[in-house]
């Protein structure tokens, strides 16, 4: 499958509520990355339980990952307080 068909543009899903979820995927590629592995197991299925709950009420997802510090969280949370406030309107 070519990188092409795989970033194709889907579209967003739309909620008044939004479980966002912060530096949540970590691929655990670091010396003691074993030592957090059972914490992480558990934080992960809390977390998939939480959001399978939420989803039954219609409440999107959003992930916001910044694994190399490459993500500007100001922005990424300014585009949401913008989306807000469009909601509000």
């Amino acid at each position: 499958m070519s990188r092409f068909n795989v970033l194709c543009r889907t579209p967003l899903p739309m909620s008044k509520k939004v479980l966002l979820l912060v530096d949540v995927i970590n691929p655990l590629n670091f010396v003691t990355a074993s030592q957090l592995v059972p914490e992480a197991f558990t934080a992960a299925r809390s977390i998939a339980k939480l959001k399978a709950r939420l989803s039954k009420q219609g409440v999107c997802a959003i992930y916001a990952n910044d694994n190399y510090g490459t993500a500007s969280f100001a922005t990424s949370f300014r585009l949401v307080a913008r989306f807000r406030e469009k909601e509000a309107k």
